[in-house]
């Protein structure tokens, strides 16, 4: 099948986050305890406005943690307000967030396992 079969049409919205070193592994756990498993975690480097600049005259650029989310357009403001609240962003230091529409996605579903066939 072609990855154009396979996409779905949605209405739905993708929230990333650019949070602090350490803070992202806490935001996908709190995530996936409200039962969302459409969210990702993955590291870069960069640099916040304010922060120290380097021999080289340039900041110097720091780890960053980058979280990003895919939910329904009816779920979005929620989660949205949940992750400022849980990541900190709104605290000074504590990160950058956006959120932009989500056209097409490749759904991700997990699959039924019966009780039998899990690990004891």
């Amino acid at each position: 099948m072609s990855p154009e079969g396979i996409l779905a049409d949605i209405d739905g919205r993708i929230i990333t986050c650019i949070l602090p070193k350490g803070a992202g592994k806490p935001l996908i756990e709190a995530i996936h305890q409200r039962g969302i498993t459409t969210a990702n975690f993955y590291y870069s480097r960069g640099s916040n406005v304010g922060d120290p600049i380097g021999k080289d005259g340039m900041q110097i650029q720091e780890e960053k943690e980058i979280v990003t989310v895919v939910v329904s357009k009816k779920e979005a403001t929620d989660m949205f307000e949940f992750v400022i609240e849980t990541a900190g962003i709104d605290k000074p230091g504590g990160g950058f967030i956006y959120m932009g529409e989500l056209r097409k996605s490749i759904p991700f579903l997990l699959p039924d396992v019966a009780e039998e066939a899990r690990p004891a």
